[in-house]
Formats: structure tokens, C-alpha cells, sequence
């Protein structure tokens, strides 16, 4: 899924797609951050992950699900790599 957009970080909704098939998300894209993640290319908000970003890397990583980073902001990246 290319950039989560229309998750907004919503776990349940992670879920069901993951359900339906769904094994590799991609953070955000490269021109438009999310809710809980910076993008590499607009202006950063949240320094990378938020609170809930932690929570959901965390979730991703308990479904076994591929994160995708490419077009994270650096330090999206590097906290992304540290949670998991």
C-alpha cells in the first residue's frame, strides 16, 4: 500500500487489511506525510514518528508486515529501524 493515507494511523483498519492480504505498507509518500509519520519532502511535523507512529510500527512489526521507508523523512527512518 503505497502510503497509508487512507489509514490515518487507524490500528483496526491496519488490521482488516492485513486480513484481506495486505503485507507491506509503505510509510508515507514522498510529497504528503501522515498523521504519525514525517515525509522526506514536505514540512516534517511530528520529528519523524509520533506517539501513535511508534504504535503502529509496533503493530506492523507484530503482524509481520514489510515497512516500507523509501520517501520517510531521516528520522522517520532511523526511528522506524530503532522500534522494530
Amino acid at each position: 500500500m503505497e502510503g497509508s493515507i487512507n489509514l490515518d494511523g487507524d490500528l483496526g483498519v491496519l488490521r482488516m487489511f492485513h486480513y484481506l492480504g495486505l503485507r507491506a505498507l509503505k510509510l508515507p509518500v514522498h510529497d504528503l506525510g501522515n498523521e504519525y509519520a514525517d515525509s522526506c519532502c514536505v514540512l516534517h511535523r511530528s520529528g519523524g514518528l509520533n506517539e501513535h507512529g511508534v504504535t503502529f510500527i509496533k503493530e506492523m512489526n507484530r503482524l509481520n508486515m514489510v515497512i516500507n521507508i523509501s520517501h520517510a523523512s531521516d528520522e522517520t527512518i532511523e526511528q522506524a529501524l530503532e522500534v522494530s
